[in-house]
């Protein structure tokens, strides 16, 4: 059993003369039978008839066309982190009972967000000549796609929120649909009352004033699609674990980080009840950079410089 895509070019249109061809080859011949199918249609009666003999294989299997994604690294970032701001800003809108839904202003954000994400990086000739100007005019297209949706995506999250502010507290929304557990980063600004932070029922919560002036609050168990509200007071932040800091490691009650002082990767990752090192094939959060396509070229950041 085997699946063959038909098209009679890229981007085109269904063939037509298809179900004729089929229905001529089927007649004619006794095997192999071709079946006209949807893609999840063949893996459906793929897994039915060999469900007990697929192997599984982990790992990447990707075509080349997707490598295209990391030319725009930064698009694609604000585009992810759009489509998940607008998820938020429906949820935020519906959890407060907010009138006078944008159904309009969200389409709109919507298209522009999948407009971006449909396939194509740039023009056909934007690897052999960057510079050709339209090779820069359809890139400049393209890439307007992705930096609207980034910003109408936080107007509307704006939208949902406005309002919505309360002296001294902070409300929490858990937007998607399961329990979480979250590090809320509140702004200097909304938090100049103080490092202690209860919930609602007067209990305190773990929470540390940053280098930044933000004030981190650890949310714990927020239940799906609900709120909570916390309130800051005067009075020195609470915490109910504790953490150690050396010049290269940071460990707490479960973890131990070990960074590399020369290139900043993280060469040990130690896990309590873990008989191993989890970051043993070659480091994690290390940058590699390869120009052109020959391993013997390849670069690594450094040296780092860790605070």
């Amino acid at each position: 059993m085997t699946i063959m895509t038909w098209a009679m070019s890229d981007n085109a249109p269904i063939d037509p003369e298809l179900p004729e061809a089929v229905k001529e080859w089927n007649e004619r011949y006794a095997s192999p039978r071709l079946i006209i199918t949807s893609v999840k249609q063949f893996f459906n009666d793929f897994e039915k008839a060999y469900a007990d003999k697929i192997p599984v294989v982990s790992g990447d299997y990707t075509e080349f066309w997707t490598d295209g994604i990391a030319s725009a690294a930064r698009e694609t970032g604000y585009n992810r982190n759009a489509s998940a701001t607008l998820q938020q800003a429906d949820a935020v809108w519906a959890l407060r009972g907010k009138a006078d839904y944008p159904a309009t202003a969200i389409d709109s954000i919507w298209n522009n967000i999948l407009l971006f994400n449909e396939h194509t990086w740039g023009a056909y000739n934007s690897i052999s000549n960057p510079e050709d100007p339209k090779a820069i005019a359809q890139w400049g297209y393209k890439q307007s796609f992705a930096l609207k949706g980034h910003a109408q995506s936080a107007a509307m999250l704006q939208s949902a929120t406005d309002g919505a502010a309360i002296a001294n507290a902070i409300d929490v929304y858990n937007t998607i649909g399961e329990a979480r557990t979250e590090l809320v980063r509140v702004p200097a600004a909304q938090s100049t009352a103080g490092d202690l932070v209860k919930d609602a029922n007067g209990k305190k919560v773990p929470s540390q004033r940053l280098s930044t002036g933000e004030l981190a609050i650890l949310v714990q168990h927020i239940d799906p699609y609900v709120k909570q509200r916390f309130t800051i007071y005067a009075g020195k932040a609470y915490a109910n674990t504790k953490s150690v800091v050396s010049n290269t490691t940071l460990q707490n009650e479960l973890y131990k980080v070990t960074l590399n002082a020369q290139t900043g990767n993280i060469e040990k990752l130690e896990r309590s009840g873990i008989p191993h090192n989890l970051a043993d094939s070659g480091g994690l959060n290390r940058y590699s950079y390869l120009p052109g396509d020959s391993l013997e070229h390849i670069q690594y950041a450094g040296p780092a410089k860790l605070q």
